[in-house]
């Protein structure tokens, strides 16, 4: 014998109808009783009222058959089965993945929220979890989820506790040209050279030259003001980086002008280099080769500036005698090696040597008369006639040789 049973869920108006329906055990059908005075018969197999039969014709048979408060409550039971349903689904989506299943999902390139790990403990395990793979990925992933969630003081104090989290972190900095980040992280975990060195190397990188000199004069008044014989090499080293800078500014725009105006002959002779950002021996080369007559208190003088540098004798000569002889200021080169005597004669002295003079005037194509002139002055005679062979001047070789003898 088959039992049939009406849902629970039936509304209540269901039950407070007027109409009464009995079972009839023959054809299994539910009958509306006749005892209802004014009531019409109708009949729905238990297979419809169940919403077993799935034609179209069986669905409004059913809808002809079952009152609208019936039809209500088999409509509530199922949302009520899909918000339980939507709740599980909820519930699941929501549970906090263990770290090492987040780590290894992280490991294989999967972007994964980790906004589930709202508190301390669970973001540092997460982090230690990460640190113990080595997986240079997933290390930074979870250290700039720390970093946004965390305050700074917390951030740093956890970074500077681990090493490996750290140096991944300035890896990270450093590749996506954070430089400004870079220090600051670089000097909370008293790693202050290297962090004065990124500085330095941020600074000079600037193409603004105000900007850069400002740079520079930050740099070194925040990284380089103390510290031992290292420190004190690059303030020094910075301070005369400085200097020079600000030294080629106005002679660059003061030559510029004459360049454009065409007051000075040698810059249409000799194809001008800009001054800006060259050494200070290339500086010194600049200035011997378009303003070597200057008085020493005109700053672009070549003697200013050595003595501005601290730069030796030997430094300027061998400068200053490059730069004459490319120009052929043949003359000139006299008043490098001038001097006088206790007597008051002229007398020629060179501190570099005058058989490298004589060699840099032959590679500059110095006329004969110039070459024997500072050939004389060489002493050693086997020098001399060495010199003479070397440079392809007969003339020379023969005198040289007949004065051997």
């Amino acid at each position: 014998m088959t039992t049939y049973r009406i849902s629970n869920d039936v509304d209540e108006d269901y039950w407070t109808q007027t109409k009464a329906y009995r079972f009839d055990f023959d054809d299994q059908t539910l009958v509306e009783s006749s005892s209802v005075v004014g009531s019409e018969s109708s009949e729905a197999t238990i297979d419809e009222v169940l919403g077993l039969s799935g034609s179209a014709s069986s669905g409004a048979r059913v809808a002809q058959s079952l009152d609208e408060g019936l039809a209500e409550s088999v409509v509530s039971a199922q949302i009520d089965e899909c918000l339980q349903h939507m709740k599980s689904q909820e519930t699941s989506v929501g549970s906090k993945r263990s770290p090492q299943h987040v780590i290894n999902s992280l490991s294989k390139g999967i972007d994964i929220d980790l906004h589930e790990y709202k508190g301390k403990e669970d973001k540092l395990e997460l982090l230690d979890t990460a640190l113990h793979t080595n997986e240079g990925n997933a290390i930074i992933s979870v250290v700039l989820h720390l970093k946004r969630t965390t305050k700074d003081s917390i951030f740093n104090y956890e970074l500077s506790r681990r090493s490996l989290a750290a140096d991944h972190y300035l890896f990270y900095l450093r590749q996506n040209k954070r430089m400004t980040e870079l220090v600051d992280t670089l000097s909370m975990l008293g790693r202050h050279e290297e962090a004065a060195i990124t500085a330095y190397s941020q600074a000079i990188a600037c193409r603004d030259i105000d900007t850069k000199v400002h740079n520079l004069k930050s740099c070194l008044r925040n990284h380089f003001t103390s510290g031992g014989n290292d420190c004190i090499f690059w303030n020094n080293y910075i301070s005369e980086q400085i200097s020079l800078l600000e030294l080629q500014l106005p002679i660059e725009s003061d030559d510029r002008r004459q360049e454009r105006e065409g007051h000075n002959q040698l810059f249409t002779q000799t194809q001008r280099t800009p001054l800006i950002d060259l050494p200070v021996l290339s500086t010194l080369y600049y200035c011997c080769l378009f303003h070597y007559c200057l008085s020493e208190n005109h700053l672009a003088s070549p003697k200013a500036i050595c003595k501005a540098f601290y730069l030796s004798d030997q430094q300027f000569v061998w400068t200053a005698l490059s730069a004459l002889a490319q120009t052929r200021q043949w003359l000139q080169i006299d008043t490098l090696f001038e001097y006088k005597s206790w007597l008051g004669n002229k007398r020629l002295k060179c501190c570099i040597g005058f058989d490298k003079v004589v060699l840099l005037l032959h590679r500059n194509g110095a006329p004969l008369e110039v070459l024997n002139k500072y050939l004389q002055t060489i002493d050693n005679l086997d020098t001399k006639f060495n010199l003479a062979k070397e440079m392809k001047h007969l003339e020379l070789a023969i005198d040289q040789e007949i004065g051997k003898n």
